[in-house]
């Protein structure tokens, strides 16, 4: 290869390089990084100690899916805030933090009646009020049932009669799953997770379209644009926040689940709050 013919292929890897636009502080990248190290252990432990018996818990089920959806919202968080999408992440960190809020109901008690729910609700939703223009989904109601039966068919007295009335004549969800007994998220938070009320309405706020919201994630509110741009300030305080948010996922799960994991959650919540953006 000569000279010339490396120049070129130099400048084609750079042009075909993401641009960053967002360089998040060592520091916290390294947190955001072990939280999802510290979030595969914990879902290894949780396999390793179901697997031993014949059917896991719902409530390990719901945590199982939550907590990969958690991390989806927590991975792009950060990749779209160094590609200069930080405008468009506050999205994932609210639905990060659903995460927690359906968690939180989950665990608060009744956890595996309250995790069936979250986990077939909308099935017995769907087979009460079919609806065909849902994607996706089994459309016939032998196909919904069989669904159902299937999530009630291993399940131990009396938690077995308790999900039969209520798949027969309870309550069915309404805007979300938990509505019998917390209207919104909003009331969520207030009881059950007041620490983070006033980033929720933050976040709320943004990704309702909310005036306000719109704007509070740019470092410069009056030039807005719609490419990509850079936002320092901002990613730092979204990326943060997506990590308190993994980290209470993280611990929530290793206390209720009896993981003994419960120091290294707190090791990273030390990270997180000894963090200092200024001095990066």
């Amino acid at each position: 290869m000569n000279m010339l013919e490396k120049i070129i292929g130099d400048v084609a890897r750079r042009a075909a390089r993401p641009k960053m636009h967002a360089d998040i502080p060592p520091g916290l990248k390294a947190l955001h990084t072990d939280i999802i190290e510290r979030a595969s252990n914990l879902q290894a432990a949780a396999s390793a100690k179901y697997e031993r018996i014949p059917v896991a818990p719902n409530s390990e089920a719901a945590f199982h899916r939550l907590h990969q959806f958690a991390l989806v919202q927590h991975r792009a968080t950060l990749a779209l805030c160094e590609h200069g999408w930080s405008q468009a992440a506050p999205s994932n960190v609210r639905t990060l933090l659903e995460c927690l809020i359906n968690l939180g109901v989950i665990v608060e008690k009744d956890s595996e009646y309250r995790a069936f729910q979250y986990l077939y609700g909308y099935v017995l939703l769907a087979l009460r009020r079919p609806d065909p223009s849902l994607p996706n989904g089994p459309t016939e109601k032998g196909e919904l049932q069989s669904v159902l039966d299937k999530g009630i068919g291993p399940l131990e007295e009396p938690l077995k009669s308790r999900v039969l009335e209520w798949t027969a004549n309870g309550e069915l969800p309404g805007n979300y799953w938990y509505s019998e007994y917390y209207k919104g998220p909003s009331l969520v938070v207030k009881n059950l997770l007041p620490s983070v009320l006033p980033m929720y309405r933050i976040f709320s706020s943004t990704s309702h379209g909310g005036f306000f919201g719109t704007y509070f994630f740019l470092d410069a509110p009056e030039n807005p644009g719609i490419n990509a741009q850079s936002n320092p300030r901002t990613a730092k305080f979204l990326v943060g926040a997506s990590c308190r948010f993994s980290i209470e996922i993280c611990h929530l799960r290793s206390r209720f689940q009896q993981l003994n994991q419960d120091g290294e959650c707190e090791v990273l919540r030390h990270r997180l709050s000894a963090y200092n953006p200024d001095a990066s």
